[in-house]
């Protein structure tokens, strides 16, 4: 289960990259470009966390990627074997390196989708979404490790009449 979670971590941080390297060559910073009805392309930059929180603070930031990805790896861990786990922690964690990287190598995250009217995004913040999501269910799915039956009423002892 790890090397097919580490297979779809390098895939999405390789995707996540090569789009944002591809947006950055074709779209100036700040321009917005219509794409298809609803969807612009845009080339935004991000210094902080979902919807620009902490922004100013890149060290909270860095603790709260670090935290989080640590604890869904521990989690992942211990619940390896839950149908699909791999595939939403290899998402996540492809998600949240892709935008540490560009924290590292830019200073911001490239957000370069936006549903018209709303917040810019990019695919490792949708790899984020659907990581979650993805191991949400299969942890709803989880079965007890020990077979669930019917626990039997105990046998009460015949009334004795003394009369």
């Amino acid at each position: 289960m790890l090397r097919r979670t580490a297979t779809v971590a390098t895939v999405t941080l390789l995707v996540d990259q090569l789009t944002k390297r591809v947006l950055r060559e074709a779209i100036g910073r700040g321009e917005v470009v219509g794409f298809v009805p609803g969807l612009d392309l845009v080339h935004w930059r991000n210094s902080g966390i979902a919807f620009s929180s902490f922004a100013d603070s890149p060290l909270i930031v860095g603790l709260l990627v670090v935290g989080a990805v640590g604890a869904v790896l521990l989690w992942f861990l211990h619940h390896a074997d839950l149908p699909g786990a791999w595939v939403g922690a290899g998402l996540l964690v492809g998600g949240a390196v892709g935008n540490t990287a560009d924290r590292l190598t830019l200073g911001s995250v490239i957000d370069f989708l936006r549903v018209t009217g709303g917040p810019a995004f990019n695919l490792a913040d949708v790899a984020i979404v659907a990581g979650a999501l993805t191991l949400a269910a299969a942890a709803r799915r989880e079965t007890p490790s020990t077979p669930s039956r019917p626990v039997p009423e105990p046998r009460r002892a015949p009334r004795v009449n003394r009369n």
